[in-house]
């Protein structure tokens, strides 16, 4: 009892990171508690040796740090949450001790804060469990350790082996998709594009809506029912970071002597720092929890001066900076040594939109976050002329990036440039009816294919099979082409729950007002 006085500001700092990972849940993987909480333990015994050296009593001092911790790490919903809490529940402790005509001490009121974190951080806890329990975890360590170990197919090594670039553009649209709804022609970019021997299919689709069952989807060459079943009940998109990080791609390519490299993005479920090869804009990247923290806490606003020295705030500059980062490095990775597989995923002409068509700042009217579809905080002539402008934006940082690739390299690359979904004009998670699906499925994908014929490369090529074309063109496998299947999210939440629109996705359709 004596040593538990100081517990409960710990408790409580545990408590607010449970409390907002309940929030954050489905992005967020649990790993990325561990820094916060480490970091915030730590500036707690700081604090505490620091107000045991100017002699403030241990009891005061915890209670202080309780309110330090309540009032600065904690959402505003959790501060009400355990403030009324623990103001009741020391109001009723110092009713009773009335009635009993017995003083009221500092450490009943440690005992009872104690007991009141404790308590929330069950609460928090057992409720995270309901959720996690309903993953398969078996299925799920399997399928984990098959896309790390288990190749599907024995590739041979070329004798020369070439660069491959696997560059996704965020939400980029197929041309005729842009001409109907977008009213943008962008045949000249398309034609730059042929014009340096990219081939660009005109029948691309991608295989789901949401970008992270499109990325590790198309890495694993497969469908994610096939790679992991059992996932309809699970809310977890985090559970494609390993997929993603460490795919069948992957492993097939360092079995033939590939160094992996992958440039940050600003989103950490494709954000892949276990390559060999990790570029960043600063010295540290938040993760998507840290990120909400400290724009949902006065974290940010009391450190934004000291997290800007080492790192990027959710900001729209940061977005910015983002972007222009990946482009600028892509275009100096074929100056390294040895054979190697890039991956960078840039979140462009995704919202939010940035850029004008020349590359100069906007910072929209409203707060910053990668809101897509109906959650688009602006209206839909907004969405047009921002997402048309950055678009032709980042046309003319990707030509100049292949030029740049394909000028250094020693050997002819393969450049995948392939987007993740198409725009999100008239998406709705929730509802395939009511959301464009030609739009939303028909994407933009390009391939620089040294020694290949437009011929060799079917027109409706879709995510899953890109790789599989791959190995088979260059590695000397036999891998089957699936047969295309576009499934949409039946649920905006359950995103593993899918619905089969195959036979919707070219269908004309109005952009719902």
């Amino acid at each position: 009892m004596k040593k538990s006085w100081i517990a409960y500001p710990y408790i409580f700092a545990l408590a607010s990171l449970l409390f907002l990972y309940t929030v954050t849940s489905d992005i967020v993987s649990p790993l990325q508690l561990l820094r916060p909480l480490v970091v915030f333990w730590a500036l707690l015994v700081l604090l505490h040796i620091l107000m045991k050296s100017v002699g403030i009593d241990k009891n005061w001092s915890a209670l202080m740090l309780g309110v330090f911790v309540l009032g600065i790490f904690s959402t505003r919903l959790f501060f009400v949450i355990a403030g009324s809490i623990s103001i009741v529940s020391c109001l009723l402790w110092w009713l009773i001790l009335k009635i009993r005509k017995l003083s009221v001490k500092v450490n009943q009121i440690a005992f009872i804060l104690n007991a009141i974190s404790v308590f929330l951080v069950i609460v928090f806890s057992f409720w995270n469990y309901l959720l996690l329990r309903k993953v398969p975890w078996g299925d799920y360590r399997q399928a984990v350790e098959q896309s790390r170990n288990d190749l599907i197919a024995k590739p041979t090594t070329p004798e020369n082996l070439p660069d491959i670039y696997y560059i996704i553009l965020d939400g980029y649209g197929r041309a005729d998709i842009l001409d109907e709804i977008f009213e943008y022609d962008n045949s000249d970019f398309i034609d730059s594009l042929k014009s340096r021997s990219f081939i660009v299919p005109e029948e691309s689709h991608s295989n789901y809506p949401r970008t992270v069952l499109s990325v590790a989807s198309t890495l694993n060459m497969d469908y994610i029912s096939t790679l992991i079943p059992g996932l309809e009940d699970s809310i977890f998109w985090w559970l494609m970071s390993p997929l993603i990080d460490h795919s069948q791609t992957r492993l097939m390519l360092e079995s033939v002597g590939y160094q992996m490299v992958s440039v940050a993005t600003d989103w950490s479920i494709t954000d892949n720092t276990s390559t060999d090869f990790y570029f960043k804009p600063n010295p540290v990247s938040l993760s998507d929890f840290e990120n909400h923290l400290v724009t949902t806490t006065p974290l940010g606003f009391l450190l934004s001066p000291v997290i800007r020295s080492f790192s990027s705030l959710p900001s729209f500059d940061g977005h910015r900076e983002s972007i222009d980062y990946s482009f600028k490095t892509l275009s100096d990775i074929p100056e390294m040594p040895g054979a190697k597989f890039t991956f960078s995923h840039i979140v462009t002409p995704h919202p939010p939109f940035v850029f004008n068509e020349n590359g100069n700042s906007i910072d929209p009217d409203y707060k910053f976050w990668f809101a897509d579809g109906i959650s688009f905080p602006g209206g839909k002539e907004e969405y047009r002329d921002g997402y048309v402008n950055q678009l032709v934006y980042t046309n003319t940082r990707i030509l100049e990036v292949v030029d740049d690739i394909i000028a250094r390299s020693k050997t002819p690359p393969i450049i995948i440039i392939q987007a993740d979904h198409g725009p999100g004009l008239s998406t709705d998670f929730s509802s395939s009816d009511n959301t464009c699906l030609k739009e939303r499925f028909s994407v933009f994908a390009a391939y620089y294919l040294p020694g290949v014929d437009a011929g060799e490369v079917p027109n409706d090529l879709s995510g899953v099979n890109i790789f599989r074309l791959i190995q088979n063109l260059y590695f000397g496998t036999d891998l089957p082409l699936l047969e295309n299947k576009y499934l949409y999210t039946k649920d905006a939440l359950f995103i593993y729950q899918a619905e089969d629109v195959t036979f919707r996705v070219e269908e004309p359709c109005e952009i719902f007002e």
